[in-house]
């Protein structure tokens, strides 16, 4: 793994970006070495007994039975990828790990405070060139991005939905000996607003398996000491610390520039907290000045 130094202004991020063409972005606002969806991640397997694959899919059974009363636009019961993207939009244990392609996206959920939880601490931004990822499950595949059509990345989404591994085999039309074992990049269809405002980016998992068909669900293996995995060449993987007592002055340039909460969050709640920020901050009174 590859850190890369520190983000102590924004102006910092910007000249990140301006030299890493088509990377993509995640923020953490506390330093957690750990890149997997909140599915795989250890502490939400509950018991001894249940394996990831029917963990899995009791959440999904359980989210489609009651969520089609509660969403306006009805989707087929099948389509794996629109309730995949439904479930990761509101906060339910998937197999997709958000990305952006803005570094001031990711800016901003570096310097969130999250509920309290970063208590001070220095926050996190990667970057990941997704090219590069998907290199190393299909490297003769052109053009450089899978689309949603592809077979493998659709092998991934639809593999929670349909129950017999011989069944996904064929329908998909690939062999054991091709199953995805690394994460691959997705470029999504933006179904939602806050999908479009966020500039969302997902990479897509394989269930964890350890003992016949590996896989590398993690992109950073969760030992010591933290490594990238084979899953990508750790030469375009990175990450880049913000430090804690940078993150206010961060989170003001943000706002000035437009990333305020209701923009990252369309929606009712989070217009709220742009208000109350807006009225603790004052409005500006100063005149524009010389440049």
């Amino acid at each position: 793994m590859n850190e890369m130094g520190k983000i102590n202004k924004i102006e910092d991020a910007i000249s990140i970006s301006n030299k890493l063409h088509n990377y993509w972005f995640r923020g953490h606002s506390k330093e957690y070495d750990l890149l997997i969806p909140k599915l795989y991640r250890n502490k939400f397997l509950p018991a001894v007994h249940i394996t990831w694959k029917n963990l899995e899919k009791k959440i999904i059974e359980s989210f489609r039975r009651e969520a089609q009363l509660l969403i306006e636009d009805k989707i087929d019961w099948d389509d794996s990828v629109r309730w995949m993207l439904l479930m990761q939009h509101y906060g339910v244990r998937t197999r997709l790990l958000d990305w952006t392609r803005s570094i001031l996206i990711a800016l901003y959920f570096c310097v969130i405070d999250n509920n309290g939880e970063d208590n001070g601490e220095d926050g996190e931004l990667w970057t990941i060139l997704p090219e590069k990822l998907w290199e190393k499950t299909d490297p003769v595949f052109q053009p450089a991005m899978p689309t949603m059509a592809n077979e493998k990345l659709m092998f991934l989404f639809s593999e929670p939905f349909i129950p017999y591994t011989k069944k996904l085999l064929e329908t998909f039309e690939i062999d054991e000996e091709n199953i995805p074992k690394y994460p691959i990049p997705v470029l999504p269809p933006l179904y939602y607003r806050r999908m479009f405002n966020q500039m969302s980016t997902f990479t897509i998992h394989p269930q964890p398996q350890y003992i016949h068909n590996k896989t590398e669900p993690m992109l950073i293996r969760e030992k010591e000491p933290i490594s990238v995995n084979d899953s990508i060449d750790k030469d375009y993987i990175a990450k880049y610390i913000i430090p804690s007592k940078s993150k206010d002055n961060i989170k003001l340039a943000l706002f000035n520039l437009g990333y305020k909460p209701h923009i990252v969050f369309p929606d009712i709640s989070h217009l709220n907290q742009t208000i109350e920020h807006e009225i603790t901050k004052g409005f500006a009174t100063s005149k524009p000045p010389k440049i």
